[in-house]
């Protein structure tokens, strides 16, 4: 252990830093008062979205499952993640979890976030290949295309984050540190983590939605030009595609709102402008800030579905009147059944009392 260098990737409760000629000391007992209950209502919020974005695109045939794919992810950051984090700041960093729960926190934490916008590129992907060829291609947009891109999706994202299962190490207190054979290592790990799991896909991604839309206006302007009337399917994919860009445009939008401060933050302490074992008051409420901003992310996209696309909203509605409908109708058998006990128990007392008469 003495040729790696470890690297601090738990936020300290209480420390005092000596910076130069400032020395002060860092009392973070409100975040870890505040945090954990906002994570729990956030994680209630996601849980229940989350679900029913999994029933309904399993029930709507016409939903791309890739969506599926992102609500599964966020699921299992919430599930796994988040109720590790919470527990840690609850218990003002004292609880010990061990070397294994360090090591599948950031596992799962950096691959459910490499699974959610590799599904939002591979959507995009498939919808540009459906609109530059829409009769040659039309097998791209099927479901059997989008479940084998899901599939190759995690097998991909699970392989080349293996990596971060090496480099972290709980400690002896409980803690969870970053533990790499010198610099190289290091910038390998930042380059894993937010190279290729975060900026590369954060980049192609516009890139790709601007594509589709200059294929779509250039194609709706030379229908109008030529006044085709004889292709429906071509001006449907084209309608269907420009609300996609925009659902998708929000979910990516907010995904590298929530996401970026915390690449940000590790970008700038590879860089060596942000001390992460002893940051000032305000790189901290940033870094807090930062932390709550990243879990927040999974449980946004469903209330953006709901937003944005009237076909998501009519399923969500019509997976709550089926539930609603399907209690009702158990509460009502629940009641007949209690009430024909109730007939029978009273039948049998009158029988035995003209027995016994």
């Amino acid at each position: 252990m003495s040729d790696f260098e470890c690297y601090n990737m738990n936020a300290n409760v209480t420390t005092t830093c000596d910076h130069g000629n400032l020395t002060f000391t860092l009392d973070t007992s409100l975040f870890n008062s505040v945090l954990p209950v906002v994570l729990c209502l956030v994680s209630v919020i996601g849980i229940i979205g989350n679900v029913l974005v999994i029933i309904v695109v399993k029930r709507n045939m016409y939903i791309n499952c890739l969506f599926l794919n992102l609500a599964v992810a966020d699921l299992l950051f919430i599930l796994i993640c988040v109720p590790i984090q919470v527990s840690i700041y609850a218990s003002e960093g004292t609880i010990q979890f061990g070397d294994s729960v360090c090591k599948v926190s950031f596992y799962f934490s950096y691959v459910t976030m490499g699974v959610s916008i590799y599904s939002l590129v591979s959507i995009c992907v498939l919808r540009y290949i459906g609109i530059t060829r829409p009769l040659q291609c039309r097998g791209v947009l099927s479901r059997r295309s989008a479940i084998w891109t899901s599939g190759a999706i995690w097998a991909v994202i699970c392989s080349i984050n293996i990596p971060i299962i090496i480099f972290h190490r709980g400690t002896e207190g409980g803690g969870c540190n970053l533990c790499v054979n010198g610099q190289t290592e290091y910038y390998v790990y930042i380059g894993l983590v937010s190279g290729c799991d975060f900026f590369l896909p954060a980049t192609v991604l516009p890139v790709i939605s601007v594509l589709i839309i200059r294929e779509v206006r250039r194609d709706m302007t030379e229908m109008e030009r030529t006044q085709l009337e004889s292709a429906p399917y071509v001006r449907a994919a084209k309608s269907s595609s420009t609300r996609l860009i925009v659902l998708i445009a929000l979910v990516a939008f907010f995904f590298v709102l929530c996401w970026g401060p915390a690449h940000l933050m590790l970008l700038l302490e590879a860089s060596g402008v942000v001390i992460a074992d002893c940051p000032s008051p305000a790189v901290k409420t940033v870094m807090f800030v930062a932390l709550l901003l990243l879990h927040t992310n999974s449980s946004i996209n469903p209330l953006l579905y709901n937003f944005v696309s009237a076909e998501f909203r009519k399923s969500f509605l019509a997976v709550l009147k089926s539930h609603c409908s399907s209690e009702r109708k158990r509460r009502r058998e629940s009641i007949n059944i209690e009430m024909s006990h109730q007939i029978r128990h009273r039948a049998s007392r009158r029988i035995s009392q003209r027995v016994i008469l």
